[in-house]
């Protein structure tokens, strides 16, 4: 392969590269990991998950993780 064509390559790649500076994570439900997680919605324990479960307004008492 050329030069040219990996620095075209090399130049490709970095458009999509992930850093600090380009991701901003902004929410993160505490359901991530749990081995009751059935989905963005539903809980084995609760069924449809509470709003305040997934807000992370307040801790679920039955997160158990994996």
């Amino acid at each position: 392969m050329s030069d040219k064509m990996k620095d075209l390559e090399e130049k490709g790649r970095a458009r999509f590269d992930m850093t600090e500076e380009t991701v901003e994570v902004i929410h993160r439900p505490q359901c991530i990991g749990c081995k009751h997680n059935g989905g963005f919605f539903n809980c084995d324990i609760f069924g449809e998950k509470p709003d305040e479960y997934i807000s992370n307004l307040e801790e679920c008492p039955k997160k158990e993780v994996e």
